[in-house]
């Protein structure tokens, strides 16, 4: 299976990447721990909700991308028991992160069989 996969560098320029997958060395089942998305945004001097709509702008791709290569799974930890401790207008916005995910379904359509 050959792939062009289009992303953009630090510099917001359009970049492709030319890959030749071979499906058979590919995992069923890609798990993904969403951690950083602060950090990035602190880094660049934005508010750390900015870090977290980056994040689902990222996801977003990822999930376009495993489709596209036929991963059957994909598991995403967006919120763990230590997220609590943030600011509550932090905590808030990651609560209602929930309809974004919500897009990826209508996106993908009958691909996505699954939604939790």
């Amino acid at each position: 299976m050959w792939k062009k996969f289009f992303y953009k560098n630090e510099n917001n320029e359009a970049k492709t990447v030319d890959t030749n997958l071979q499906p058979e060395l590919l995992p069923q089942h890609v798990a993904i721990i969403m951690d950083g998305n602060g950090r990035w945004a602190k880094k660049r001097g934005l508010p750390r909700t900015a870090g977290h709509k980056k994040g689902v702008d990222v996801l977003h791709k990822i999930v376009k991308t495993a489709s596209a290569i036929n991963i059957k799974y994909l598991t995403v930890y967006a919120f763990s028991t230590e997220n609590w401790k943030r600011p509550s207008s932090e905590v808030e916005f990651l609560i209602k992160w929930e309809p974004h995910t919500r897009d990826f379904s209508r996106e993908l359509g009958d691909q996505t069989s699954q939604y939790v």
